[in-house]
């Protein structure tokens, strides 16, 4: 494994999810498959620890799940629909207090 890739115990203290809950995201579909070492360790990039930090963001505004799936399918270029960009209008205006929990995140 190069330096460039951390292991899932790296990525849970770098963004305070469990290993568990990391796991979860992946078998969700929340962040792309992990790759693995030549031992079978997941081996998180730079990429995949951006996401992981906008999958917390988003869910400190209290975004359920299926939305987040729906963000994360928007943001493939083949995949963003009007239907989602209305969802996601809706679930800004419906969220527009937020602002003051992000500081906790």
């Amino acid at each position: 494994m190069t330096t460039d890739h951390k292991r899932i115990g790296e990525v849970s203290r770098l963004t305070g999810l469990s290993p568990d809950t990391l796991r979860w995201y992946e078998r969700e579909g929340l962040i792309p498959p992990v790759p693995r070492t030549s031992d079978g360790r997941r081996a998180y990039d730079d990429l995949l620890v951006r996401t992981i930090t906008l999958i917390v963001r988003l869910r400190c505004t209290g975004m359920p799940v299926a939305d987040m799936n729906a963000h994360r399918r928007c943001r493939q270029p083949q995949a963003a629909d009007a239907s989602f960009k209305r969802a996601s209008r809706m679930h800004r205006s419906e969220n527009c207090t937020v602002t003051g929990r992000f500081a906790g995140c």
